[in-house]
């Protein structure tokens, strides 16, 4: 008997000791509830802070507004907390919210954002998450955003509950948003980098931002995160990458025009590119009472290929194997795929924009409307049989009839059927790839009487491409 202990989870794991090291410092949650991140959130953006003193600026109903004003569950974390404790990822922000849960994905939609423990399956890209993920104003439908990572940001806000009134259907447990930093108004740059000792792994990061003129802002930041040991295979595991890495790079360009007292334009450009060792997070496999691992069998036990793991599920170290090409044939396919020979992989380019503008219409309303433009495409290869170490045999049969009933129904297979080959089985390349447009436009007043009013439309095209290629036993 055996048992598998999947956990995807790890970039939190990882997470929080990548947060200790890089930043230096650890702390508990500081905000609990909107009246203590109000009391206590010293990290509440610059212009936030700037324009309203102390209080802290939400936008829970589309329109600036104060956290005390909101009649919504809001958790808010400036842009200077972060910094202080060295968040560079999404999924390490669940230590500063409660009940938000992050998983990373290397396949699917790419990542899972659950509040108060609702939220959607990451296995498929076609599933829109419980969790609207709000970035820059835009509902992204696509959590590879989460997995990319995020950096030069001013603020997150997290609204927990139904949200369905202003984020639309996928926000139905609630909203995790996202505000990057903007152009200031005096010259500013800035810089960090950072290793990372245990997982072998350092992050560079930098902005310049300021004034081009007297009503042209501009702000350019960019980071690089490469990390050779993210997780690590465990010993006499037939596998190309003995520890898996993965390398980030995040670049942006933020234009912030205000020609008039009664205009503002903000137009965000992105492009993000994530690679990895293979779309399995840590993979733990513990053997049942009889001390020993399970075959891996196929063809309703015909075949059987000794399963190769240790047994020890607690010390960090992963078996992960290799493709056999026998056993997915067909995969790697074509393009970035090609002869990689079953060694796993991951690889995922972003690219995405938004523009926002403002438009104060005499004293008392204001129309905006805010622009989203996303093109994604992601491929993965890994094999989720999750072990498997030659030589396949057939159960019941001495070794020399085994080999020949293997080699004359099976030659693929017989072929490379030798003791410590690889033999992952279940492998699959699926491809990623997403283009979406959206429109938002609203008009709101601004009375000072109890009475105000928005109203508004949403348009959103979008073109969704996923292919699961998946090959397993029956390619024999």
């Amino acid at each position: 008997m055996h048992k598998i202990d999947d956990r995807n989870p790890s970039w939190l794991r990882h997470g929080a000791i990548r947060t200790a090291l890089l930043g230096g410092v650890a702390g508990a949650a500081m905000l609990a509830t909107p009246q203590a991140a109000l009391a206590q959130d010293a990290g509440a953006s610059e212009d936030a802070s700037q324009d309203s003193g102390n209080q802290i600026i939400v936008r829970a109903r589309k329109q600036d507004e104060t956290l005390q004003e909101v009649p919504v569950t809001v958790t808010v974390i400036g842009g200077d907390t972060l910094d202080k404790y060295g968040v560079d990822q999404v999924a390490d922000v669940v230590s500063r919210v409660p009940t938000l849960n992050v998983q990373v994905g290397g396949s699917g939609s790419g990542g899972q954002l659950s509040l108060r423990g609702v939220g959607s399956s990451n296995i498929s890209a076609a599933f829109d998450s419980a969790v609207a993920f709000d970035f820059d104003g835009v509902q992204v439908s696509t959590m590879r955003l989460v997995q990319a990572g995020f950096f030069d940001t001013a603020q997150i806000e997290v609204l927990k509950g139904p949200q369905s009134l202003y984020f639309g259907k996928s926000a139905s447990a609630g909203v995790f948003a996202v505000k990057s930093a903007d152009p200031t108004r005096e010259w500013e740059i800035g810089a960090k980098a950072s290793y990372e000792f245990e997982e072998k792994g350092y992050l560079i990061n930098g902005y310049i931002s300021g004034p081009v003129t007297d009503t042209l802002g501009i702000r350019v930041a960019a980071q690089f995160n490469d990390i050779d040991e993210f997780i690590k295979i465990a010993p006499n595991t037939p596998a190309v990458n003995r520890k898996r890495g993965l390398t980030d790079f995040i670049g942006r360009v933020t234009l912030n025009w205000d020609p008039l007292p009664e205009f503002n334009a903000n137009l965000k450009i992105q492009y993000s590119k994530h690679e990895n060792d293979g779309a399995l997070g840590t993979v733990e496999i513990g053997c049942g009472l009889n001390g020993r691992a399970d075959e891996v069998v196929l063809f309703g036990g015909t075949i059987a290929i000794p399963a190769g793991y240790d047994c020890n599920s607690f010390d960090q170290s992963y078996y992960q194997v290799d493709a056999n090409p026998a056993l997915a044939s067909g995969v790697p396919g074509p393009s970035k795929a090609e002869g990689r020979n079953g060694v796993p992989f991951g690889e995922t380019e972003i690219f995405f924009a938004r523009l926002k503008w403002d438009l104060d219409i005499g004293d008392h309303f204001t129309l905006s409307s805010v622009s989203g433009l996303l093109d994604m495409e992601a491929v993965d290869f890994d094999s989720y049989s999750y072990g498997g170490q030659g030589k396949a045999f057939i159960p019941g049969l001495p070794a020399a009839v085994s080999d020949a009933v293997i080699a004359a129904n099976f030659p693929a297979l017989a072929a490379v059927n030798r003791p410590g080959v690889p033999m992952g089985a279940g492998a699959s390349d699926p491809i990623n790839g997403l283009k979406q447009f959206s429109q938002e436009i609203r008009l709101s007043s601004n009375y000072d009487g109890p009475f105000n009013f928005m109203v508004g439309g949403f348009y959103e095209w979008r073109e969704s491409c996923s292919t699961p290629r998946s090959r397993g036993s029956t390619s024999l």
